[in-house]
């Protein structure tokens, strides 16, 4: 069994290598699974010994240790979205039994973690005309990734080599299957009663944060609940306005709230944003120490989403790939015991109709 598996790792690696090969321009290992049929974290898997390291173990133990590394990139994405923040880890704290979430709240890297769905992990070494470069890579059982975590120049090596250490897994034999994916939720429409009871709940919300328990309770998908919002409180948009609403933030200088999600964490942006420029079918923020790259190919539909709070109605944008998933969220920046700003209120009004 180890022989064959050894026998599959080589020939998805040569196939990869025919890829790479073929290939004009950058081509990302997430986009080189998705033609070859397999999975990233099966990619990285095929390197194990040639410059990658399987990790096992009780990764928050990693993620609580990071604040002493120095400045490191942070990748979280989806889909049709990506984020990278650059800068050093601040204020973590996990909690729960075995530590199943954790959060980062540094005033850079922001971060919201769900543990439970951290299975496999990669100490990745690549030699780069740039020089080399260090990462721990994350992913689910499905071979998703969920976090990435790149040394910058100014991060401490010693500990790279330190975690690398400490939670090699005894085993490197190359796995390649990773169980299948989930079946997508399908969707649910509300009956006349649940739906006028769900509508209630809604405009009755005190935190945002309660939504998610709230979909959950209907059984909803979240793209199915803003189709069921009671009136004015989910409002579908051209998703050709989220460009110009980016664009119109810029030039205001006010400061916004970026989400990424993955499966395992959510990653978080705070502050004006300048740079918002257009690349083929890229959607792109490119500012010093943030990028958010997104996929406006991938976009299917958005709505500008209201839910009230005890600090008064707090607004936002979701946009939902082609799959029905959220892909990408943008709120005004704020925080709990603070009104939502004025501005943002208003350059979502002004791109509503």
């Amino acid at each position: 069994m180890v022989t064959q598996m050894h026998e599959d790792a080589h020939a998805l690696r040569t196939r990869w290598e025919d890829l790479k090969r073929e290939s004009t321009g950058r081509l990302f290992t997430r986009d080189a699974a998705a033609k070859l049929g397999t999975t990233e974290a099966a990619l990285l898997a095929t390197r194990i010994n040639d410059g990658v390291t399987k990790l096992e173990g009780d990764f928050s133990r990693i993620i609580a240790e990071m604040p002493k590394v120095g400045p490191v990139t942070c990748i979280t994405r989806n889909d049709a979205s990506v984020i990278e923040k650059t800068g050093t880890f601040e204020d973590v704290a996990f909690f729960g039994g075995n530590n199943a979430m954790g959060q980062v709240l540094g005033p850079i890297i922001d971060l919201r973690l769900f543990m439970t769905k951290w299975h496999t992990g990669y100490a990745v070494v690549d030699e780069t005309p740039r020089g080399t470069k260090r990462s721990l890579q994350f992913f689910d059982k499905h071979g998703e990734a969920v976090f990435k975590i790149f040394w910058t120049d100014d991060a401490d090596e010693r500990a790279f080599d330190e975690f690398t250490r400490l939670f090699r897994a005894d085993d490197q034999t190359p796995v390649l299957d990773f169980s299948a994916p989930p079946a997508p939720k399908e969707e649910k429409i509300l009956a006349d009663d649940e739906l006028t009871q769900f509508q209630s709940e809604w405009r009755e919300l005190k935190d945002t944060h309660d939504f998610f328990g709230m979909l959950l309770r209907y059984g909803l998908r979240r793209i199915d609940a803003m189709i069921q919002a009671p009136e004015g409180f989910s409002v579908e948009i051209p998703v050709e306005r989220v460009e110009a609403l980016l664009q119109a933030a810029a030039q205001s200088e006010q400061p916004i709230m970026a989400f990424v999600a993955s499966p395992g964490c959510v990653e978080i942006h705070t502050g004006p944003i300048k740079n918002v420029k257009r690349l083929d079918t890229w959607l792109n923020i490119l500012d010093p120490g943030f990028n958010l790259h997104m996929r406006s190919d991938f976009f299917r539909r958005a709505w500008i989403v209201r839910k009230p709070t005890t600090d008064g109605v707090v607004t936002s944008i979701e946009v939902y790939d082609d799959k029905d998933e959220m892909t990408v969220q943008f709120f005004g920046a704020r925080k709990p015991g603070i009104p939502e700003r004025e501005d943002w209120r208003e350059l979502v009004a002004a791109h509503s109709k």
